[in-house]
């Protein structure tokens, strides 16, 4: 990701910070930036992808994300109905209402190496919509600075004791690795590869993608094994199983038969009856 640019963001003389609902534009084409005050954001529709200092996060309606001055970000991948509430507080007021253990990193003016980023709950985001969008009305000072830091409260209590939604770009990894070629990626290979447990791998990937690694892996290697296949003189059946990455014949047939409703064989009569 190119270097963030630091920006300075037009917050109101004399309040604490600014609170919109970004909606998507197309054909917007936004730069890596960040900035001195602490971000918030809680997504309401669509779906999105953030780079964070290269690092990609996936958004879905529900997620909210705390950035950091330290976080270069900028939005990608948006669909059209993306929409998320962004709240920008700058240090002055965190410093008056983050008194506590729990909130204290939150006027940290650095910040974690990472991002925080969680799943609120549906019933949480209606209430956390309903009183930023009260923020968005014309409030006195003191008002708005007291909302203010109430919304933030609130969202980042949503995030105590949560785990959050799986990191799903270590799902892309894998999949970008079965896709380059190697056959014998087992799902605790592929989780060290990309840095994560293969539970969390294998919960991402299926979040991703809607099917397993495993039936995933099958899918390239069967694909893989047509490819070689061609249209029969190239390969046998068994030779070209084994090139896509089976262990066995058997188990190449098993596999073959379910994603294709018919055996391998049958595939190749097929083959053979269509070749000129």
């Amino acid at each position: 990701m190119p270097t963030a640019v630091l920006e300075t963001l037009p917050i109101p003389a004399g309040q604490a910070g600014r609170v919109w609902r970004y909606r998507t534009v197309p054909g917007r084409v936004d730069r890596p930036h960040r900035h001195l005050e602490l971000e918030l954001n809680l997504v309401l529709s669509g779906t999105a992808r953030y780079e964070v200092d290269g690092a990609a996060i996936d958004l879905v309606p529900g997620d909210g994300l705390l950035l950091w001055p330290r976080h270069g970000h900028v939005l990608r991948e948006q669909t059209r109905d993306f929409s998320m509430w962004i709240v920008v507080v700058g240090p002055a007021l965190l410093e008056r209402i983050c008194t506590s253990p729990a909130t204290a990193a939150l006027r940290d003016p650095v910040g974690p190496e990472r991002p925080l980023h969680w799943r609120t709950d549906v019933s949480q985001v209606g209430l956390l919509d309903a009183l930023l969008t009260t923020l968005t009305a014309p409030l006195d000072e003191a008002l708005h600075a007291a909302a203010l830091g109430h919304v933030l409260l609130a969202a980042c209590s949503t995030a105590a004791g949560r785990p959050g939604p799986v990191p799903r770009s270590c799902a892309h990894d894998a999949r970008r690795l079965l896709d380059d070629g190697a056959s014998d990626w087992t799902v605790p290979r592929l989780a060290r590869a990309v840095g994560t447990s293969p539970g969390t791998l294998a919960r991402a990937f299926r979040q991703a993608y809607g099917r397993t690694l495993v039936q995933y892996r099958h899918e390239v290697q069967v694909a893989r094994m047509r490819a070689a296949y061609g249209d029969g003189h190239r390969a046998t059946l068994q030779e070209a199983a084994a090139r896509a990455g089976f262990g066995s014949y058997s188990q190449f047939h098993r596999v073959f038969t379910r994603l294709h409703g018919c055996s391998p064989r049958e595939y190749a009569r097929q083959v053979a009856v269509s070749r000129p």
